[in-house]
């Protein structure tokens, strides 16, 4: 079945819990809260809290190793830069819009067997297996 904008209900919205009103309303007094507790409390609930149980965030290993100021680093294909005049640098390939923003590092991929960069950054450039380092 296919819903048309035109054919949707004018009641979308769901109208909005009134409660603490008194007990005629079913819904007064202590708001459907039941009494004391931490579940009765504004702000309730402890995130993670297992009632005791060792919680799951502790049951399970820590992995690896996360580097928080960890350099950025961008890839460009060598086949996309070869018509670059001058030296490739990050300043250069930011001017010809390959990235924008911060960036640490760039290496450059080097999808093309039969062609060497001469003028690229130098530290972080791939070769083909034809071609060695």
């Amino acid at each position: 079945m296919i819903v048309k904008l035109n054919e949707l209900s004018s009641n979308v919205r769901k109208t909005r819990k009134i409660v603490g009103r008194g007990p005629g309303s079913g819904i007064g007094k202590t708001c459907g809260r039941g009494h004391k507790g931490q579940k009765s409390r504004s702000g309730r609930g402890i995130g993670g809290f297992e009632g005791g149980q060792n919680p799951l965030y502790r049951r399970i290993p820590k992995r690896g190793f996360v580097m928080y100021n960890q350099p950025i680093t961008k890839i460009v294909q060598l086949s996309d830069i070869k018509d670059i005049e001058g030296e490739i640098t990050i300043e250069t390939l930011r001017a010809h819009k390959f990235f924008k923003g911060k960036v640490d590092r760039v290496k450059i991929l080097n999808d093309d067997s039969n062609y060497k960069p001469q003028n690229t950054l130098g530290k972080n450039v791939t070769y083909s297996q034809s071609i060695g380092k």
